[in-house]
């Protein structure tokens, strides 16, 4: 009688335990895995502008050329809001256009998050420079961190979570529209993209990035912000390229340069002089004096 006991008061106190595990909120969860309070710190002064957006809008669209950040504050303001326990945002969905860079890759094995995971690949690896692999799969387990086809939002509610779209100059303005108006209560959207680089419009007035920065002008909760070549940060070389491709000649103080360095680069050969050979004069048997010249008389 004494073990049937025992045993019913371990497993009062192993039930006792999984109660308490259930009803813990999520975000004492997600601070247990993210135990360093993450505090974002601006590059320049764009990305501190875009920061602010971030955290006074609903949505906000950040547009610009590679370099600038903005994948980068995207996702850590993402991190940083759901660590948060004085807001309701538990999750981030991660989201991008299944679009490949003039490349086709065919069938892709796995299910459909597999199947996602080269196009956000970019986006996992600034989560594992923020907080790292470990702890950021460990929140994709407990469904803190999603990835989501672009195709299958629509019909869905998204309530209580920071979404990051990403690339959206991949997005048709049918796209836009259906993933714009899936917003929920206690909710951000944080959508980026660069107008230069897009793998799916020539004419870039076509797509649903270009479309959305005149369309949201003028709305209460929603931002708009633009970064510039002067805001790139990754590398100085990268806005000297940029502005490289969008001249199609070549300076002529480059190609003056280059004639230069050409002709320092060739070795001085000196051209062969040869000897100029003596004319020899014929003299013809009928001018006068000819046998005077040969014959003494």
């Amino acid at each position: 009688m004494k073990n049937m006991k025992t045993k019913k008061r371990v497993s009062k106190t192993r039930r006792s335990t999984k109660e308490v595990q259930e009803t813990k909120s999520i975000k004492d969860t997600i601070n247990e895995i993210i135990t360093k309070r993450l505090r974002f710190k601006a590059l320049n002064e764009p990305q501190k502008e875009f920061s602010k957006l971030i955290l006074d809008n609903q949505i906000t669209v950040g547009y610009g050329p590679a370099g600038t950040g903005k994948s980068y504050v995207s996702i850590f303001k993402a991190l940083e809001l759901i660590q948060l326990k004085s807001n309701s945002y538990n999750k981030i969905i991660i989201i991008k256009p299944v679009v490949e860079s003039e490349e086709n890759l065919g069938f892709l094995p796995g299910n459909a998050k597999e199947k996602l995971e080269p196009y956000v690949a970019s986006s996992l690896a600034l989560v594992d420079k923020i907080i790292g692999k470990k702890k950021r799969v460990e929140l994709e387990e407990l469904g803190v961190i999603e990835i989501q086809a672009l195709a299958f939002i629509r019909g869905l509610n998204i309530d209580n979570c920071v979404l990051v779209m990403e690339e959206a100059q991949n997005m048709s303005k049918g796209q836009m529209k259906t993933l714009l108006t899936r917003i929920g209560t206690d909710t951000k959207f944080i959508i980026s993209g660069d107008l230069d680089q897009s793998d799916r419009y020539k004419d870039v007035k076509q797509s649903g990035l270009y479309d959305v920065k005149s369309k949201l002008i003028g709305i209460d909760d929603v931002g708009l912000f633009g970064f510039e070549l002067k805001d790139i940060v990754r590398n100085p070389l990268i806005s000297k390229i940029l502005d490289r491709y969008k001249t199609t000649d070549v300076p002529k103080s480059f190609i003056n340069t280059e004639k230069v360095l050409l002709t320092e680069n060739k070795k001085e050969v000196k051209p062969k002089i040869e000897p100029a050979k003596k004319e020899t004069k014929k003299v013809s048997k009928n001018e006068p004096g000819f046998f005077a010249k040969y014959f003494k008389w």
